[in-house]
């Protein structure tokens, strides 16, 4: 379409080409005159159009900085129109604008298209339709709430479209929505609350009430509505509790309540909140009812129940306390206080530290770190109570813990188990008196068993022993007669004597025994010259290395070399025996070197006797053999040497009747040495 400017332009130029066409002087006079009026007609058409131009302008700049959409659309719904907080707002494209491509059904919801549609054919028909909320929808998908506000745009009298503005109520109506949500959930609350709720105004009338509150006046929500509660409220201290909610703010009730339709009384708690306007002027009341009757009811079964578990408990037999975590008593029945013998009451506030030893204490105090943590206990206690008596306890502890698991407190019973624990004493007493019998009892049996076999050795030893030299004089003695010359009666009178000789110390050594074992054995004390005692040994020592065939066995007496003389005072013949009976074992378990014996000091002046050979030695598992009546360490040195077991028995014997000692040491394949002391002056 040609504007004004662009036709008075396109004539100026036909006028300047007709001109140039006409003949004479006078016509292009003329048209002269016309070329030049147009001029001016066309320099005030184009001042006019750049005026409009800055209108338009100014129009569009202040359109475009307005921060809600302004749109114009056709009679067909194109946008021919959309300012630029509109274009960012729904995310179109300018070019897509510009073409007159972009219809309203791309940004209106499908929901609202319909609707939209209509108002625009109504508006085109002459309707005046305005105001309506429609959805957009942005190009990145996001719903936009909107009320759009429209005029028709007219063009020779007729309309062409429509010219408006979408204002963004978004935010208005998500806060409409979780108002109305919230609403829903109050209503919820208030229809469904276990507890009945109430509003009245401060002339006393029900405005509002849920059914838990109209149940408990015997009546539905919808016919209490009205109710005039200060004139027809039966139950006074209900009634005075809601006049003083609107008076003093806050008031409260519990106890029975009177029904107001059936007249029905029940326990119920009553709070009412008296309701303040923006001045803080109490304008009505809130009321808060809760039937409390299976509370009541459950209250008192619970107090029945406690009672009679305080009554069983006061009356068990055994003590039952409830201790803290210091172990300080809380409670106690009889039972336990008699127990800790202390009066009625009197352990309350008292510590179990009290009446134990610290040891005790302490190990009570780990039983109770485990009830800290959720652990039963179980353990013995003695005590010693404030009346003096001893006492043994067995206690059975569990711990109290709150909903959350911690530890409150502790409960425990205490149960009197002395006179058991005695009889468990007299048990282990009498347990370990029989184990003692019994082990007396095997003792004597292996002692019997024992003496059996030494009577039974002693006899073989003895057959063998006595039967030799018998055998020896009775057979020599039956073969002398007149026939045999001199020399050879002198023999076997040699071997007749040697013979009777052997027998005759064979007896003595029993006898000597049996004297010693009898008790009818005492020292004979007396002084005499040792050095000469032990020189007569050593001859002693040197016939019996003839009689066992050893000559050239040594034998060396061994004393102080600066000693003369050395005087002693013990029994001089038991002192000789015993070196003897020693002697007579070094010799016969030696079979070449030497064999040493005698005396020596020591630094505290004590005199040790000794006997050393260079024998065969006694094994370590034969020590224990070595001191008993018959018993001989190597059976095939028994056949070889003889000999009936009493050596070192009788010997031992001798010196405890000295007050001495007797010990050895040994080497297997190189030799013994027996020392041994006594009681001297």
């Amino acid at each position: 379409m040609k504007t004004i400017l662009d036709k008075v332009s396109s004539f100026s130029k036909q006028l300047s080409m007709y001109r140039d066409t006409v003949d004479g002087k006078k016509p292009k006079e003329k048209f002269d005159k016309l070329i030049e009026l147009f001029s001016e007609i066309k320099g005030d058409v184009e001042l006019d159009h750049q005026k409009e131009t800055v209108a338009v302008e100014h129009y569009q700049s202040l359109v475009n900085l307005l921060p809600e959409i302004i749109f114009e659309v056709d009679q067909t719904g194109n946008l021919m129109f959309l300012n630029l907080f509109g274009v960012e707002k729904l995310g179109l494209s300018q070019s897509e604008l510009k073409n007159g491509k972009i219809n309203i059904s791309k940004v209106i919801h499908p929901d609202d298209l319909q609707d939209a549609r209509n108002v625009i054919f109504g508006n085109l028909s002459g309707k005046r339709i305005t105001g309506k909320e429609y959805r957009l929808i942005s190009g990145s998908g996001t719903i936009i709430f909107t009320q759009i506000f429209n005029t028709p745009i007219v063009n020779n009298n007729k309309v062409v479209g429509l010219r408006g503005i979408a204002v963004d109520i978004t935010e208005r109506r998500m806060i409409e929505m979780r108002l109305k949500e919230s609403v829903k959930k109050y209503q919820g609350i208030f229809n469904n609350s276990p507890i009945g709720i109430g509003y009245y105004s401060k002339d006393g009338i029900l405005e509002e009430c849920n059914s838990k509150f109209a149940n408990m006046l015997g009546n539905s929500p919808e016919e209490l509505k009205g109710f005039n509660i200060f004139r027809d409220m039966q139950d006074k201290s209900l009634l005075e509790t809601l006049k003083k909610a609107l008076i003093d703010g806050a008031s409260s009730f519990e106890g029975v309540y009177k029904a107001v339709i059936t007249g029905r009384e029940a326990p119920a708690r009553v709070m009412a909140q008296g309701m303040r306007n923006d001045k803080g002027e109490i304008y009505g009341g809130i009321v808060l009812a809760e039937d409390i009757s299976e509370r009541v009811k459950a209250e008192n079964t619970l107090k029945a129940s406690e009672e009679k578990f305080r009554s069983l408990v006061k009356n068990m037999g055994e003590g039952v306390g409830i201790t803290d975590e210091k172990d300080c008593f809380l409670f106690a029945n009889s039972a336990a206080e008699n127990i800790f013998g202390v009066e009625s009451g009197g352990l309350v506030n008292k510590s179990l530290k009290e009446f134990i030893s610290i040891e005790d204490y302490n190990r009570m105090a780990l039983e109770t770190q485990k009830r800290k943590k959720g652990q039963k206990s179980n353990y013995e206690l003695a005590i010693i109570g404030y009346d003096g008596h001893a006492k043994d306890l067995l206690i059975t502890v569990t711990p109290n813990n709150d909903e959350l698991g911690n530890y409150i407190n502790s409960f425990g019973i205490f149960r009197d188990i002395t006179t058991r624990k005695q009889i468990e004493r007299e048990l282990k007493d009498a347990h370990e008196t029989l184990l003692l019998n019994n082990r007396e009892l095997k003792i004597a049996k292996e002692k019997a068993e024992e003496s059996d076999k030494l009577k039974l050795a002693f006899l073989t030893t003895m057959s063998h022993e006595l039967r030799t030299p018998l055998n020896s004089i009775i057979g020599l003695s039956a073969l002398i007669d007149n026939t045999m010359t001199q020399q050879e009666i002198e023999d076997f009178a040699y071997q007749i004597n040697k013979s009777g000789n052997s027998l005759l110390d064979i007896i003595e050594d029993i006898f000597h025994v049996i004297q010693l074992e009898a008790g009818n054995s005492q020292p004979c004390i007396e002084e005499f010259e040792l050095i000469e005692v032990l020189s007569e040994i050593h001859n002693n020592a040197l016939e019996i290395t003839q009689n066992y065939n050893k000559e050239s066995l040594e034998i060396y007496p061994i004393y102080p070399l600066e000693s003369e003389r050395m005087l002693i005072t013990t029994d001089k013949i038991m002192l000789k025996k015993l070196f003897m009976n020693l002697l007579n074992n070094a010799i016969k378990f030696s079979e070449e070197g030497e064999v040493q014996f005698g005396v020596r000091i020591t630094h505290q002046q004590n005199m040790i006797f000794f006997v050393e050979d260079s024998g065969v030695g006694i094994p370590a598992d034969k020590k224990h053999l070595l001191f008993e009546r018959f018993r001989q360490i190597d059976q095939r040195l028994k056949r070889k040497y003889g000999g009936i077991g009493l050596g070192l028995y009788y010997s031992k014997k001798i010196i405890e009747l000295l007050g001495g000692k007797i010990w050895y040491e040994s080497t297997v394949g190189k030799g013994t040495t027996f020392y041994f002391s006594i009681n001297h002056i």
